[in-house]
């Protein structure tokens, strides 16, 4: 029995120096390790938790515009008072026209139309009005435009985000080129969008879209238009509630990336990089172009455009804050000089610009032998009050002499 005893005393020392043994004689770096394998998987854990978040509230990568294949297009179509027309034809649906009325104008005459959709099956539904200039045997309304597709009359894209394919062409109307944009909801296709991108105002004038940015905003269902010669844009939202885009009151005046092909003469400006060409002026951050401004913009209009050449005389910065500074922009035979107020915020970039105007061109005035020199800029009032220097300046002169301190302002509701 005492040897049944001395077995068991045995067996329960041996089970304890068993279950002491690994930890006793293990090395530093083997419990680091086990130490870390628990914090990694861990870590592991709370990443995987950090990625379901992000993919449930993330957005569905937006599909860039694509051409649709198979279309017919015809080169000329027969419009005739009140008989529906065939614009355009795809494998799923067809674009008619039908000229309604007569419409007298202030320069001339125009025809009020109804565009209409067929689908494969032959159901029909309205897309919207329009106006076309002449009705009898003419050219296609439908027009290939180089901002969508130089190409091709027709393309596709999820422009407001909803998940379902939206269909975008340009119709050349009596006034102005046009914007439409359609998409099939609940089996019916419908209008989403109309609206112009050119004003006719003779060859030299005349107003195009150069810039068009779909899917923009948090939501990625607004619409930014950027047109030239003139500095114009156009912010347009998608509206649940009407089911159609509609022209927002402000622009939000922010700064978009462009991508410049032409040769540039990049200026180190303090601590800012100013790049130049003959016909732009874009503010560069790393490797980024931001528009400040373009040939035929209302600062540079003028002799500048009709000389294909910018013309810029001079830039000067001022810092006013880690976050925000004024540009001046001076140009050669051009009397009006330009202000501009750059800010980042949120992770964007803004820019307003002074809304001084002498006849008819915006922009501050200086006389022939003038020039004006920016001497500060303040945030007051929502806004910067800028003071200036204008100086009688002559190239044989040593020294240029003062004439006049003045100020102007620039407004910004986002600026704080």
């Amino acid at each position: 029995m005492k040897k049944i005893y001395n077995l068991i005393f045995i067996c329960l020392i041996l089970f304890i120096g068993c279950n002491k043994k690994p930890i006793e004689n293990q090395s530093l770096e083997s419990i680091e390790s086990i130490n870390n394998f628990t914090e990694t998987e861990i870590l592991t854990d709370e990443a995987t938790k950090e990625t379901e978040v992000a993919d449930e509230s993330s957005i569905t990568e937006i599909v860039p515009l694509k051409a649709i294949e198979n279309i017919e297009l015809y080169e000329t179509v027969e419009l005739v008072m009140e008989q529906e027309t065939e614009l355009l034809k795809t494998d799923d649906f067809t674009i008619s026209i039908l000229a309604k009325e007569l419409q007298s104008g202030k320069d001339s005459d125009s025809y009020k139309c109804e565009l209409y959709v067929t689908d494969s099956q032959g159901d029909k539904s309205f897309l919207d009005d329009c106006q076309i200039r002449c009705i009898g045997q003419i050219d296609n309304p439908i027009v290939c435009y180089d901002v969508l597709d130089k190409e091709n009359p027709l393309v596709c894209a999820d422009i407001n985000n909803n998940k379902i394919t939206d269909y975008l062409f340009i119709l050349n109307g009596s006034n102005s080129d046009v914007l439409i944009g359609f998409e099939k909801k609940n089996e019916k296709y419908v209008s989403i969008l109309n609206n112009p991108v050119q004003t006719d105002g003779g060859p030299e004038v005349d107003i195009f879209a150069e810039n068009i940015i779909f899917n923009y905003g948090k939501n990625h269902d607004e619409i930014i238009i950027d047109s030239s010669p003139y500095n114009w844009r156009s912010h347009l939202s998608f509206d649940i509630n009407s089911y159609k885009y509609i022209l927002m009151n402000e622009s939000p005046y922010t700064l978009q990336e462009y991508f410049p092909k032409e040769s540039l003469d990049v200026k180190q400006i303090g601590t800012h990089e100013i790049a130049v060409s003959d016909q732009r002026i874009y503010l560069k951050e790393k490797d980024s172009y931001y528009k400040i401004c373009f040939l035929g913009d209302p600062e540079t209009y003028g002799d500048l455009f009709i000389n294909n050449n910018i013309g810029l005389q001079g830039i000067k910065i001022l810092d006013i804050d880690e976050s925000s500074f004024v540009v001046h922009l001076a140009f050669n035979h051009y009397h009006n000089n330009q202000f501009y107020l750059i800010f980042h915020k949120n992770g964007e970039l803004y820019i307003n610009k002074t809304e001084e105007i002498q006849d008819c061109k915006p922009g501050i005035f200086c006389d022939d032998g003038e020039i004006l020199d920016m001497q500060s800029a303040v945030k007051e009032n929502g806004g910067v009050t800028i003071t200036y220097n204008v100086l009688e300046h002559y190239r044989d002169s040593d020294e240029d002499k003062l004439l006049d301190t003045r100020t102007t302002y620039i407004k910004s509701e986002n600026l704080d």
